[in-house]
């Protein structure tokens, strides 16, 4: 036989625990999980798991963010987990460069400035019953924590478009079915050494210079609108960022429409005959009544510089100067009736 005596008292201040400091990490997220042993593995095995949990000391981007992990240390050596409920509390030392967004979590904020030093205090108030209630705990603990907030240089500054030519607000080339547009969104990214900041084209430290005489305009969110004043011509954005000394230029070209052309091709269609290009009609031979060959009518937009376009589903109305010579049927298909010339308008 064996015996065992264990003693129960009451609460004794002199055997209180004594809290002796905190113990504090800052962690960026978890890591790899190790498990040992890793196998065989039966019913009832034992096994250790380990969490890796990388520490971070230096934040560069604006919306890093990271967790702080901290426990009150006993004068026992051993540690009670701190959070926010059971008193845990945080506070940033410059509210530009880091900011407590919530629970233990800390963010770099927006246009975040640099900083290097002390940055956080960690701080205990333990809350509960036992607490408040005569004897406990020390009724607080800090522990200040040293970071480093780097906002990084940008390598270079990304300024793109869909499209580099415009047309004049009001234009015929505007028109459904020419469908050229007469605005176009910038789209602004930074490149940094270790990742791209994308959609800043509204981000109010991204600047919009435009060349003197340019024939748009640019709003603050990097909206391109053509004139509508009929005025062409070439025009420079130039595109910068506060606090980064990185810019890219942009061209933007504002044309109009030149002219119209009508031109002819074969019909019915065959492979290529959209590219043979007719101007005469001729009668089929031994045919009666009289039936002669019939063409297909497409429109083509001359713009100011040069680029043309087929619009002919924008002109299903064409007219004739003679409709005894030939009449236009349905999807811009012309019959002849007699010999004769004949003029085609597009209307």
């Amino acid at each position: 036989m064996a015996s065992f005596t264990f003693v129960v008292t009451d609460i004794e201040p002199s055997q209180l625990l004594a809290v002796i400091g905190l113990d504090v990490h800052v962690i960026s997220d978890v890591g790899p999980v190790t498990i040992t042993p890793t196998s065989p593995l039966e019913s009832g095995s034992q096994i250790k798991m380990t969490v890796g949990a990388p520490i971070r000391n230096t934040l560069q981007y604006e919306g890093d963010s990271v967790t702080v992990l901290a426990s009150a240390v006993l004068d026992d050596h051993s540690r009670v987990h701190l959070t926010q409920e059971n008193g845990l509390q945080l506070y940033s030392y410059n509210t530009r460069s880091l900011v407590v967004s919530g629970g233990q979590t800390l963010t770099v904020p927006y246009d975040p400035l640099y900083f290097d030093g002390t940055l956080l205090k960690v701080s205990w108030s333990p809350k509960n019953y036992c607490f408040e209630q005569g004897p406990g705990f020390s009724r607080y603990a800090e522990q200040n924590v040293t970071l480093q907030v780097m906002p990084p240089p940008a390598l270079r500054l990304l300024a793109t478009v869909a499209a580099s030519t415009l047309v004049c607000k009001g234009d015929a080339a505007a028109q459904t079915g020419a469908d050229f547009a007469t605005q176009v969104q910038i789209h602004v990214q930074l490149e940094f050494a270790s990742r791209v900041q994308g959609d800043l084209q509204a981000d109010p430290r991204t600047q919009y210079h435009v060349s003197p005489g340019a024939p748009f305009t640019v709003s603050s969110r990097g909206l391109v609108e053509a004139n509508s004043n009929s005025t062409t011509g070439i025009g420079n954005i130039t595109v910068s960022f506060n606090g980064q000394n990185v810019t890219e230029i942009i061209s933007i070209e504002v044309v109009k429409m030149a002219s119209l052309e009508v031109y002819a091709t074969p019909y019915p269609i065959y492979d290529e005959s959209d590219t043979v290009r007719v101007n005469r009609i001729s009668a089929i031979s031994c045919t009666e009544p009289q039936a002669y060959q019939q063409v297909k009518l497409h429109v083509l937009l001359h713009l100011t510089n040069g680029v043309k376009k087929e619009i002919s589903d924008m002109y299903t109305t064409f007219q004739l100067s003679n409709t005894s010579i030939a009449t236009i049927e349905r999807d811009s298909v012309v019959l002849a009736q007699t010999s004769g010339i004949v003029n085609v308008t597009a209307l």
